[in-house]
């Protein structure tokens, strides 16, 4: 199958990978030696730090989920083969079986680039990130829609048959953050201490498309039964809410478009926020680093001192605001009856209907304004569409806010087992467009030294999905797939990958220093 006819669903993740050739870098966020990296997840991180300085010179993570499709083992061994190889979806890509259940995707590629933290008196670190985020959701697609899309309508078992979705969500964003980071040791005694941080960014909206559809009603139709391919379509909807920004390429008049993206500034400067507060609780801290835990590690050692470790975070607090660019609120009423054939279930097909031919309609996204054209020509030629012409002139989309619960346990020296809740809010249906990751959760045994790491993340996100993976940090540069042994043992609805380099600046000169 070619990456067009994939259409809404395909060309969404394609796009993202093509531009910037669960969660941002975990686990290896919880590895003590990670420095400014780690405030993406816990700001308080960098407080009472083991660094002079540490800078990230660049970092890459990537994250593609869904509950519809499935990849082969071979397609993992080599993913570039999604953009090298114009056969891949066709060789390891397969559905999964008819459900009644809607289907849900999800990709977020973040691009982690220079960033810093410096240690200061009085228990004070202070630091400087900046990121590129590409965010796509993709929300209850009916099974029958999804798959119809899939195959190019070919899906002859959505045929001739009433179909409703109740809510389906498209949300693609790109922007950019940058965030300083603040962080103080609140309190400490010879078992206890308590850390708090915040980080401030200034977001920088570089783009934004978001269609939300209430209530979707649809017929796929072909008169002619010996077709392979369905080629028309009753699509009613008591209420569609569109909006795209600029930057998504020329638009001069109907029919004429150019899809062109460029990294420039095109929303109203914003303000996002991080917050976060770990408390530690020190066993037997005295023996180590022949330190009593009032010492703070600058200075001391780059043993860790702590028995349990709890961190609460609540991450991407903000919004951005765009002016909406050839795009308006819509309702359509193709078949004016819609409603009650499909309570009915009268699947006869309706006289009464204007027929959306599908090889007419551009669903391919992007270029997200040829959607709009198709619209705007039906509107004035065949009616059943009508704009909102009162719509905003602006919309707003949600940073993808979420809550995290850190637990690091180190039961012997260099071995350390960690519990990471990512629970993804905005999750819900309303006016305003919500970007949101998934909701993950990790159970990560670790061997943690002061120049390497390793670990092994066991995973489940909320399509209920389990993954188990490696992570590496050795000397400047950090790695890792969070499903390289379940994905090579049995077939994956995704993938996550996370590498960077860093150069840490150590206040302990051991070299080998880090374990109890």
């Amino acid at each position: 199958m070619k990456a067009r006819k994939t259409v809404i669903l395909l060309s969404f993740m394609l796009f993202a990978l093509y531009n910037i050739q669960a969660q941002d870098f975990l686990p290896m966020l919880n590895d003590n030696y990670m420095g400014i990296n780690q405030v993406v997840l816990q700001p308080a991180s960098i407080a009472d730090s083991k660094f002079k300085i540490d800078i990230n010179i660049v970092g890459i993570n990537g994250d593609l989920y869904n509950d519809f499709i499935q990849f082969k083992r071979e397609g993992i061994i080599n993913p570039l083969g999604i953009i090298t190889n114009k056969n891949w979806w066709d060789d390891y890509s397969f559905l999964t079986n008819p459900s009644d259940e809607a289907r849900n995707a999800f990709f977020n590629l973040t691009v982690m680039g220079p960033g810093f933290m410096v240690s200061l008196p009085k228990d004070f670190a202070i630091g400087f990130t900046s990121k590129l985020r590409n965010i796509i959701n993709i929300d209850g697609i009916g099974d029958a829609l999804g798959r119809s899309i899939y195959e190019d309508f070919a899906y002859k078992p959505a045929w001739n048959i009433w179909h409703h979705d109740k809510d389906i969500r498209f949300i693609h964003h790109l922007y950019a953050d940058y965030g300083l980071t603040v962080a103080r040791k609140l309190y400490s005694d010879k078992n206890h201490q308590v850390k708090g941080g915040i980080t401030v960014k200034l977001l920088q909206g570089l783009g934004a498309a978001h269609m939300q559809i209430d209530d979707f009603y649809y017929m796929i139709h072909q008169p002619n039964s010996s077709a392979s391919k369905a080629d028309y379509v009753s699509w009613n909807t008591s209420y569609a809410y569109l909006g795209f920004s600029d930057n998504w390429g020329h638009y001069n008049a109907p029919g004429d478009f150019k899809f062109d993206w460029k990294y420039k500034f095109i929303s109203k400067p914003s303000l996002g926020l991080d917050l976060g507060a770990v408390y530690e609780f020190r066993k037997n801290s005295d023996e180590a680093g022949n330190k009593t835990a009032e010492s703070s590690y600058n200075g001391s050692s780059n043993v860790n001192k702590y028995f349990l470790k709890v961190g609460v975070s609540v991450i991407d607090i903000g919004r951005l605001r765009y002016d909406r660019f050839y795009s308006n609120d819509f309702k359509i009423a193709s078949t004016p009856d819609y409603k009650s054939r499909y309570d009915n279930g009268d699947n006869s097909i309706p006289n009464n209907t204007y027929w959306m031919n599908i090889r007419d309609v551009s669903m391919d996204f992007p270029p997200y304004y040829i959607f709009y054209d198709t619209l705007t020509l039906r509107e004035s030629s065949i009616k059943g569409v009508e704009f909102n012409k009162k719509s905003s002139e602006k919309f707003d989309i949600q940073l993808p806010t979420a809550f995290s619960l850190q637990v690091d346990v180190n039961p012997y020296k260099c071995f350390y087992v960690n519990l990471t809740t990512y629970t993804a809010l905005h999750q819900t249906y309303g006016n305003t467009s919500n970007s949101h990751y998934i909701s993950t959760y990790s159970l990560t045994p670790r061997i943690e030294q002061q120049w390497y790491s390793v670990m092994l993340p066991l995973t489940v996100n909320q399509y209920g999905k389990l993954n188990l993976g490696l992570g590496v940090r050795a000397s400047y540069v950090y790695f890792g797939i969070n499903n390289i042994f379940s994905g090579l043992l049995n077939n994956t609805f995704g993938t996550n990958f996370y590498l960077g380099a860093k150069i840490p600046v150590w206040y302990s000169k051991d070299k080998f220093g880090g374990c109890n």
